[in-house]
């Protein structure tokens, strides 16, 4: 079986062009993280130690350095003890459909 591929660190909006980890909805997604972190009183150390992670990788998810999936996100979240359908809610707001032609 081939090796999977890994995901292309380039790899940019169809609809913006931006690449899709800098886009402002996935900035809220960050910022909303970081904040959720500061909220419950966690250090990156207490939080890394929660979600069995290392304390870089809650630094790079924090910076925006790498994309956290849904899962992880969610994993994150619930480690700091944040209502993740408030979460949800605000980004929501952030997200939006192209304009039909």
């Amino acid at each position: 079986m081939p090796p999977a591929a890994s995901p292309d660190p380039q790899r940019r909006s169809q609809r913006t062009g931006h690449k899709t980890i800098y886009t402002p909805p996935y900035e809220l997604v960050v910022a909303q993280l970081k904040k959720a972190r500061l909220a419950a009183g966690l250090s990156q150390e207490d939080l890394a130690d929660r979600l069995g992670r290392t304390q870089l990788w809650v630094s790079r998810t924090e910076r925006g350095e790498r994309r956290a999936d849904l899962i992880e996100w969610l994993e994150y979240i619930l480690g700091c003890g944040a209502d993740v359908h408030e979460l949800i809610r605000e980004v929501s707001k952030e997200v939006h459909l192209p304009r039909r032609r």
